[in-house]
């Protein structure tokens, strides 16, 4: 990854484990023993593609999941969406 334009939270869950990041101009997945772990909109565009590329990034097959929400557009009615809702939780705990 490029941590200028792009990162990904994990937790400490995955510490010292590797793994495999799948990304385009829409999305990232982040893949860990073959299991998705994390989709989020990427920041990335073309340029950033190409570098990660010069880096030695190689080129992956099909995406492991959908597109991110974030860059879909307009939902239709009845999508349904995960929330992540971790960050508010830990601030309310440490106000208590």
């Amino acid at each position: 990854m490029l941590p200028r334009v792009q990162r990904v939270r994990l937790g400490k869950e995955y510490a010292g484990r590797r793994a495999r990041v799948w990304a385009d101009e829409h999305t990232v997945h982040i893949v860990i023993d073959g299991e998705l772990i994390r989709s989020v909109a990427s920041c990335l565009d073309a340029d950033n593609l190409h570098e990660l590329s010069m880096r030695g990034a190689v080129r992956a097959g099909p995406p492991p999941a959908a597109r991110a929400a974030g860059r879909l557009g307009r939902l239709e009615p009845d999508t349904v969406i995960e929330v992540d809702r971790n960050r508010a939780s830990r601030r309310q705990s440490r106000h208590q």
